[in-house]
């Protein structure tokens, strides 16, 4: 596997299962994160359908904090972490917004009438779905949010 050993502000490699990277709260730094995480899904040999899966929640995540969790101009940090172990993908966004919680937002009521569609909780809904944990705490003024992702079918990872 190849190892990444780059500046805080772009990629770092914590030990050989973790992976980091932080981003600003601009909307350009989601190419950023894509390509971050295409390469990581080459290297760990991440599945395409699992790869899918990271890549929209953290996607949906990210762009939520950008777009919601500040309410001044300057710049702010956004820590992504990944943990690769044995199939289990353990993915930890934290920011230093305003407090939210994402799991506490009632579910997303689908309708076939678009002028009832409410705007706003789609991505959440969708973070839900395509987690199989998700977990989330408020530490030291910043949110923190835990999502784990099996690339593997849950029997063979809890047999290993």
């Amino acid at each position: 596997m190849n190892m990444l050993i780059i500046d805080l502000h772009q990629n770092s490699v914590v030990d050989y299962n973790t992976y980091e990277i932080s981003l600003s709260n601009q909307l350009e730094e989601l190419e950023k994160l894509t390509d971050w995480l295409n390469e990581l899904s080459e290297d760990l040999k991440i599945s395409p359908q699992t790869a899918f899966r990271i890549d929209l929640i953290l996607t949906e995540t990210v762009t939520n904090i950008i777009e919601n969790a500040y309410d001044d101009e300057p710049i702010h940090l956004i820590k992504i972490k990944l943990q690769y172990r044995h199939g289990r993908i353990t993915l930890r966004v934290e920011d230093e917004g305003i407090p939210f919680n994402p799991l506490e937002r009632p579910e997303f009521e689908f309708t076939n009438n678009l002028e009832d569609v409410k705007i706003g909780g789609l991505g959440i809904h969708l973070i839900r779905s395509y987690s199989d944990e998700c977990h989330y705490r408020r530490k030291n003024d910043k949110n923190r949010l835990d999502v784990v992702i099996y690339d593997l079918p849950q029997e063979q990872i809890k047999a290993e």
